[in-house]
């Protein structure tokens, strides 16, 4: 495949911005990481990196690995349920989509140090971590639109200066516009200098369909001490595998075509699949400086991700008189490298007495550090990747993101907790987008000297805009998204 293709499957398609491309947006959806592990950690908002002595936690600050007192397995299923609410040219719209899944599956080994001094113990562990999480589904719909995606489409060919004979050829634009063409939605003006489309200035009915699937799950390989019971130290190294699959539908309708010949509907399909494997190093640190307070520093690398990217479309229309017509696209691969940001975690814990404790935390990341490569032994395409970098730099902002929680010990044994976490906005002013959310959450627990059981549930609310075609043209479409989550963990200690 040509890289002028390849420009055409990464570049065509900006459903963000008209100065913020698809392939952009990725590079910040696969840097985030949400509230996903284990019912306790989930419950009190991820407000853990100073307390550690739980395996989410350790993902996040490997200190906590030396809070450890016993060794440890625990399993984390999960149900996740995703509710969205569109709102397209003043019409609003539901959709939902559910998934079961396993929040975290980790086992700890503890040993004592038995010379004589203050290094206290030892742990070393493993685990599956489920760290985000990409299903999504949502639709969208409007009546007598006066704008249409087949617009973009010959605004595109007008301004580009290609000729009718390269786009017949299916030299450019292969992925879209040539579909357009071969199915007649696009004709030569009078004397072939110049492009229309077959809708002219007639308003249609349209429908928009949206879904994704995926997960980010990374594996930890974690070491830690205990020092006086004063400092706790860990690393960790992390295995990180991303599967992302999207699938679009965007048709238009004409309600009443004039004559026979006049197109009656066409339907626009692209899928999408991202496969990225990576690793990161983290590091961390707990001191009790007093045995009530617990002050927490973790740092973690950057995640270098190899992703291999493969993306096809189809289209058809069919016209009044009868005749239907469908063009598939090549398909479209791309292998390219993601680099994304440092992260760095600053927490707080207090324990009040045996009744319970209290935690906050803080996390810096600077998304504009996120950066494009080529592939190891690829060499066509930086100028293209250049340009989405300068994309992250000037289209994103540094972010500070807080989570809190609290935990109150009813009895012996059991145990109530809540939390809240909020996500700043990563967003330069200059997009069209707020991409800041906010998580609810509370929980339950028991725990004895060799079994825990542990409940949460999460609230996700989040907003996100969107545009199907070019913004210039296009209203935007803006969905409202809640996403449930239920949280089980069974731990056992030994």
């Amino acid at each position: 495949m040509t890289f002028r293709t390849t420009i055409a499957v990464l570049g065509i398609l900006a459903w963000v911005n008209s100065s913020w491309s698809q392939s952009a947006q990725e590079g910040l959806l696969f840097s985030q990481d949400d509230i996903v592990g284990t019912a306790r950690y989930n419950a009190m908002g991820g407000a853990f990196s100073a307390l550690g002595g739980d395996w989410s936690a350790v993902t996040q600050n490997p200190a906590g690995m030396g809070v450890y007192r016993t060794s440890e397995f625990s399993i984390s299923p999960a149900l996740h349920v995703n509710m969205t609410e569109s709102d397209y040219n003043g019409n609003s719209q539901l959709d939902g989509k559910s998934n079961f899944n396993f929040g975290n599956l980790s086992i700890v080994g503890v040993q004592p140090v038995r010379e004589r001094g203050r290094w206290r113990s030892t742990a070393i562990g493993a685990g599956l971590s489920r760290m985000a999480s990409y299903h999504k589904e949502y639709s969208a719909s409007a009546n007598d639109v006066n704008t249409s995606m087949l617009n973009d489409f010959t605004n595109v060919l007008n301004e580009s200066g290609f000729s009718w004979q390269e786009l017949d050829n299916g030299e450019i634009f292969p992925f879209d516009v040539q579909l357009a063409w071969l199915n007649f939605l696009i004709d030569t003006l009078p004397g072939g200098n110049g492009f229309k489309d077959t809708l002219g200035n007639t308003s249609t009915n349209q429908t928009f369909n949206y879904e994704a699937r995926g997960a980010k799950r990374e594996t930890f390989f974690t070491a830690g001490a205990n020092y006086d019971d004063k400092l706790y130290l860990g690393v960790g190294l992390d295995i990180s595998r991303i599967v992302y699959e999207r699938e679009t539908r965007f048709s238009e309708f004409v309600p009443t075509p004039e004559s026979l010949f006049e197109l009656k509907e066409y339907s626009f399909l692209s899928n999408d699949t991202y496969d990225g494997r990576g690793f990161a190093i983290n590091a961390g640190v707990i001191y009790r400086p007093i045995d009530q307070l617990r002050i927490s520093l973790a740092g973690r690398t950057p995640t270098w991700y190899s992703f291999d990217y493969v993306f096809t479309t189809s289209m058809n229309a069919s016209y009044e008189i009868g005749d239907v017509f469908e063009s598939l696209s090549p398909e479209g691969t791309f292998n390219f490298r993601l680099r994304t940001p440092w992260k760095t975690n600053l927490g707080l814990a207090y324990v009040i007495g045996k009744h319970g404790l209290i935690s906050a935390e803080a996390e810096y990341m600077d998304h504009t550090s996120a950066r494009y490569s080529n592939a190891a032994g690829e060499t066509a395409g930086q100028a293209f990747l250049n340009q989405l970098n300068d994309e992250l730099s000037t289209g994103l902002r540094p972010v500070i993101n807080y989570r809190f929680g609290g935990e109150y010990r009813i009895t012996q044994f059991y145990s109530a907790r809540v939390g809240f976490a909020h996500f700043a906005n990563p967003y330069d002013s200059s997009i069209d987008n707020d991409g800041s959310f906010q998580v609810y959450s509370l929980g339950a627990g028991f725990r004895d000297e060799i079994y825990s059981v542990d409940v949460a549930y999460q609230l996700r609310a989040s907003t996100d805009r969107v545009y199907v075609y070019d913004p210039a043209i296009a209203e935007p479409l803006d969905v409202t998204a809640t996403d449930h989550r239920i949280t089980l963990t069974l731990g056992l200690r030994f």
